[in-house]
């Protein structure tokens, strides 16, 4: 289990895309249940802290506040092919 992460954004430059060189902090929780002695399965869900970007405005009147922050779910099937080495 990991309580915190930090992605760093790629390409580091800002013509391609707005990311770029952008640090990010987040949160990420998750477990993992083993089937049998070679499968199992997990979710994993990460909450970024850190506004990747920020908007605000009036549309028809109403004023709008926008903060985008990255935000996944990721399943994982992990499949265990047996032991390195065949050990004894």
């Amino acid at each position: 289990m990991s309580l915190g992460n930090s992605w760093h954004f790629l390409p580091n430059n800002d013509d391609v895309v707005f990311l770029s060189a952008t640090n990010e902090f987040g949160l990420i929780v998750g477990g993992a249940f083993r089937v049998n002695e070679v499968v199992s399965i997990g979710v994993d869900y990460y909450f970024g802290l850190t506004k990747i970007s920020s908007s605000g405005g009036s549309i028809d009147g109403s004023f709008y506040d926008l903060h985008m922050r990255n935000e996944f779910v990721q399943l994982t099937v992990e499949y265990s092919f047996g032991r390195i080495g065949g050990g004894g």
